[in-house]
């Protein structure tokens, strides 16, 4: 039973009064009594008020653990509003028992605004009614426990247990005509589905499958095995529609997030970033339990993007960049690898440092092969040979190991990008 924005009612004859909380309910509750209920003085004025607080606890945490659309909003923040309506019940149901019978107008606008709500937010019209089923047996539990301690005549335990589920009964048929109106009214639920859906699946692991499942299959977006995920920066034009559908859409988020489907076409995508004015940076491809994975990877190669490390350029594929990102993942592990490995380079003046650091990465890359690479870094043979020698009299034996090899071209890949910052500031 709740809501991600404050349930307002919207009707003009609503009435402005606060609803009293939940600790309040022993004052104002024990005006009159039902006729039909006949319960004892002492449940009027201390049984039932004194239980509320504890009902209304179990309610809120339970909806939030038991049903996956409201552990969601739980953990988005949510929390206070859960609270709320599920103390509103409570307060209208007491007094209900102890007044009139029968929910006041402000009540009855405030579980339709409730499920307005709802649906505009996005939930399912199946876990506000599940919410509100599981409210009324936790709270007929309590109320019968506390029967036990305080014993009433068993006429009168039967009405209560029958008072409970017909007004929840009462209370979520409010709701449930709210729903279909906001549903009606809601022309953009669709797009708020979605990115509620981007953002499911990016609270990863804390938001569970079963419920990005559900809310997959109500957008109609097949789920896949894979994913990509793209951060988005400086766009001009809407995402949504350069993406096509296929691709979920987070356009209010601070850096716009696109979550892909695995592979992509990255001729494709390069055009769509295009259209949108913008530039963009996709993290590795995952599983879809891994996608904020694909996100932090996005976002540490959009750093290194910015800082020089990788290419400037509007499409930046993670995917083609993974030992630098391993690199980079761990602060301090560069310059760990480099003073292990590079110290013969870094005695070097800077131009010299860079010289024989290209070639050395080089001829590493082509694995000792003089000849491809005298035709690649296009230099005459014999010069190569003259300082493949001198790299070879600066590092000795770790040229011929393999694990130093690996660490020397890791190395490189972190301390290039720098030097070449260095010399050309």
């Amino acid at each position: 039973m709740t809501s991600t924005k404050a349930a307002t009612p919207r009707r003009a004859h609503t009435s402005s009064r606060p609803t009293p909380r939940v600790g309040q309910v022993a004052k104002s509750a024990g005006v009159s009594a039902a006729p039909d209920l006949r319960l004892p003085r002492r449940w009027i004025e201390g049984v039932l008020p004194s239980e509320l607080p504890q009902i209304a606890r179990e309610i809120s945490r339970r909806v939030q653990s038991d049903i996956p659309e409201y552990r969601w909003a739980a953990e988005a923040g949510h929390t206070r509003t859960i609270r709320e309506s599920t103390e509103k019940a409570l307060v209208t149901f007491v007094t209900q028992i102890f007044r009139t019978g029968e929910p006041t107008v402000e009540t009855e606008a405030f579980f339709r605004e409730l499920g307005r709500s709802e649906a505009t937010d996005g939930r399912s019209l199946e876990a506000l009614l599940a919410a509100f089923r599981l409210g009324a047996l936790i709270a007929w539990r309590r109320i019968a426990a506390a029967a036990e301690r305080n014993p009433l005549p068993s006429d009168i335990v039967a009405r209560l247990a029958e008072l409970v589920f017909s007004f929840a009964d009462r209370l979520a048929q409010l709701a449930a005509d709210g729903f279909a109106d906001g549903r009606a009214e809601d022309v953009d639920g669709q797009g708020r589905l979605r990115t509620r859906l981007v953002r499911m699946i990016l609270n990863q692991p804390t938001t569970s499958p079963e419920s990005i499942t559900e809310l997959a299959v109500r957008v109609g977006w097949p789920v896949p095995d894979r994913v990509l995920v793209m951060e988005l920066k400086d766009i001009l034009t809407d995402p949504g529609a350069a993406f096509g559908p296929r691709a979920l859409v987070d356009p209010e988020a601070a850096v716009p997030l696109v979550v892909l489907p695995a592979p992509v076409d990255v001729v494709l995508l390069a055009a769509a970033v295009a259209a949108t004015g913008g530039r963009a940076v996709v993290g590795c491809t995952v599983s879809l339990v891994d996608a904020p994975k694909s996100l932090r990877w996005a976002r540490l190669a959009a750093r290194l993007r910015d800082e020089g490390v990788l290419p400037d350029h509007d499409l930046v594929v993670c995917d083609d960049h993974v030992p630098t990102l391993l690199l980079h993942a761990e602060s301090g592990i560069g310059a760990v690898l480099v003073a292990r490995r590079l110290q013969p380079l870094c005695d070097l003046p800077l131009a010299r440092r860079l010289k024989f650091a290209r070639l050395l990465a080089a001829w590493l890359e082509y694995g000792g092969s003089q000849a491809d690479l005298a035709q690649t870094m296009n230099a005459h043979r014999q010069t190569v040979h003259y300082r493949v020698g001198r790299l070879q009299a600066m590092f000795g034996s770790q040229l011929a190991d393999r694990d130093a090899r690996l660490e020397i071209l890791l190395a490189l890949r972190w301390a290039l990008p720098r030097w070449q910052r260095e010399a050309a500031g």
